[in-house]
């Protein structure tokens, strides 16, 4: 059984490109619907890799100011050759070295899955992002169809794996309690690309009707509010750690 499984999923990997996880039909979507309403606009890539996203932006809107962040610098000659201008950070450790609202645009696509601090990031995203600026996330989805039935078996889900980069699962629920946490941010739309185990006609299609059973979940949002408003939501969740550290070290004194 095992065999065949394995079999079926080679399979189905050769005929739906990873790369589709990355839903860049829906950035290029989205870019468009905004391009009109932003002129010379300022934008910026976290996590930027090999800058293909931004390349996106650069078709749709031709004098868009290209900016990445990314940790490594080993895709420098190539975002250079993009017209990207890159800079080395750390996003967890670092805080985003650009002004506040800087930024009409702000892409940060399949990155907070691999962030333990994400809504420290979330908050610099905020804070450099013009009010009424957008905001482009893509991350696996831990609540995809597959991943559902995985956990139905007691098997780890794809989207997460416990040897794997990625630290952290998301759900639409999840993802848009922090983004709209204190209406920083109001999500203006809600995409999923790929859709386990269906061929990619057919997964197209259940990814448009179901996108949040999607393998990739992808939202569009509007900064509407103030960045520092996100700081509380840092702030109490590291008193919640605080304090189930503190309750645990005295119910292990306590012995």
């Amino acid at each position: 059984m095992a065999g065949i499984l394995g079999r079926f999923r080679n399979s189905w990997r050769n005929s739906v490109p990873y790369t589709e996880n990355y839903g860049r039909d829906v950035i290029q979507e989205w870019v468009t619907s905004i391009a009109g309403s932003k002129r010379h606009p300022f934008c910026l890539d976290v996590g930027c890799g090999d800058g293909q996203d931004l390349a996106i932006v650069k078709k749709i809107i031709p004098d868009a100011m290209l900016y990445g962040l990314d940790i490594s610098e080993v895709n420098s000659a190539s975002v250079g050759q993009l017209g990207i201008h890159l800079r080395k950070a750390n996003l967890e450790a670092e805080k985003i070295d650009f002004a506040d609202e800087t930024f009409d645009l702000v892409i940060a696509n399949q990155v907070f899955e691999h962030l333990k601090s994400w809504v420290f990031v979330l908050s610099e995203i905020a804070r450099v992002l013009k009010p009424g600026g957008y905001l482009i996330i893509g991350v696996p989805n831990l609540a995809s169809l597959h991943n559902r039935i995985m956990l139905l078996f007691g098997k780890q889900p794809t989207c997460i794996h416990t040897a794997g980069m990625h630290v952290r699962g998301f759900t639409y629920p999840g993802l848009a309690t922090v983004v709209e946490f204190n209406h920083v941010f109001k999500i203006r739309d809600c995409q999923g690309r790929v859709f386990f185990p269906f061929p990619r006609k057919i997964g197209l299609l259940m990814s448009r009707l179901w996108p949040k059973a999607s393998s990739s979940l992808f939202v569009l949002a509007e900064r509407c509010g103030k960045p520092s408003d996100l700081h509380q939501l840092e702030s109490m969740r590291k008193s919640d750690e605080f304090n189930v550290a503190v309750t645990c070290e005295s119910a292990r004194l306590s012995r």
